[in-house]
Order: C-alpha cells, then structure tokens, then sequence
C-alpha cells in the first residue's frame, strides 16, 4: 500500500494495524517512495530472498583452487 506522507501522518496509529496485520506499507513523498513500515525484528524484503537459491550450504574451495588452469581446461577439453 503506498500513501503519502500527509495520510501517513494522519493515519498514522491504522497504517500501524494494517502492517501488524500483514500489509506492506511504502511511504512516498511526492509520488516517490522513501520509506517502508515494517514490524521490529521483521525481514525486509532484500533480507527473505536466497541468493541463488542457495540456503545453508557448506562450500568449500579445492586445495588447488589458486593454481592457474591450462588451456585444455580452460577449453573444457577432458584428457
């Protein structure tokens, strides 16, 4: 829900109930977004994505990692 800064400020106590009850709340100035209400302790939206899908995995680099590759590497060409 976008409101402007004017409504925020009157309505301030029942854009605090709708963002309890699960809306996302965007407060824009002059038609431009510059802020969110959001619960404490809640994600932002930036914090609930995975990068790449990836979630709790444990990688590593090979001993090897550093060692520059060959050009049969490079290539993808397999001895």
């Amino acid at each position: 829900m976008l409101v402007d800064v004017g409504q925020a400020q009157r309505d301030f106590d029942v854009l605090l109930d709708k963002m309890l009850d699960g809306d996302d709340i965007v407060i824009a100035r002059d038609g431009i977004p510059v802020a969110r209400l959001v619960a404490v302790g809640a994600k932002s939206p930036a914090q609930k994505g995975r990068l790449g899908g990836l979630k709790h995995v444990d990688m590593g680099l090979s001993p090897d990692f550093h060692f520059p590759m060959t050009d049969e590497d490079l290539l993808g060409r397999t001895g």
